[in-house]
């Protein structure tokens, strides 16, 4: 490996690196993931985040290794978390939208995804509840 380091190369040194530092790697890592489970070439991430082909190659299995490793609670959690994430995201929107029908696109989008989340923690109801003057 030569001692210059072009924009996409990843410097492997033993001095930790900054959380920033760490972040954007991260992001760049799930960046890849998301884009080749899209159906991506590895060229064309390759160009999107500043990293060679063989890098983006190496996230990807990486990432995958690791999530392979995952027990399911911790899927599960993952899961969880970034569903939260997209509905604080989707509450701003909300407030932000200029009119009902972007207002109903919203709140569409909402309900499926606590619904996701529902089902993700195995709180879902049954189709058929019984009534209570049944019982």
């Amino acid at each position: 490996m030569s001692g210059k380091k072009g924009k996409g190369t990843v410097e492997h040194s033993a001095a930790p690196a900054s959380a920033r530092e760490l972040s954007e790697d991260a992001r760049k890592t799930l960046e890849c993931l998301v884009r080749r489970r899209e159906g991506q070439p590895l060229e064309e991430i390759a160009l999107a985040t500043g990293l060679t082909p063989f890098e983006v190659a190496e996230r990807v299995k990486v990432a995958y290794a690791r999530l392979s490793r995952q027990t399911a609670d911790e899927l599960r959690i993952d899961v969880e978390l970034r569903l939260d994430d997209v509905l604080q995201r989707l509450h701003q929107d909300l407030r932000l939208a200029l009119d009902q029908p972007a207002r109903n696109a919203i709140y569409a989008l909402i309900l499926k995804t606590e619904a996701q989340r529902t089902r993700l923690l195995g709180l879902n109801l049954p189709d058929q509840v019984p009534d209570v003057a049944d019982a």
